[in-house]
């Protein structure tokens, strides 16, 4: 989870929700950012990872928050044993 973390840039994402799913071998990682852009770098960061393997986007929204555009995203990620 702390290199988890350290994949993002706090300015840019946010996450909102880790689970495990599938006992230990895989999370389901949900939150937002500004842009698409600072998802694709964070997913980029995830896959350079020793510890993460098949990160795939699951989807990535438009929503509005309090007057500012973001995008919600949900991805998945197997954790390497």
């Amino acid at each position: 989870l702390d290199y988890l973390s350290q994949s993002l840039d706090p300015l840019k994402v946010w996450l909102s929700s880790v689970a495990s799913v599938e006992g230990d071998t895989k999370v389901a990682v949900e939150g937002k950012a500004l842009t698409n852009d600072d998802i694709v770098e964070f997913i980029k960061n995830l896959q350079q990872s020793k510890y993460f393997s098949s990160v795939t986007l699951q989807e990535s929204v438009q929503v509005t928050e309090e007057g500012v555009t973001v995008y919600s995203f949900k991805l998945t990620m197997t954790v390497k044993g």
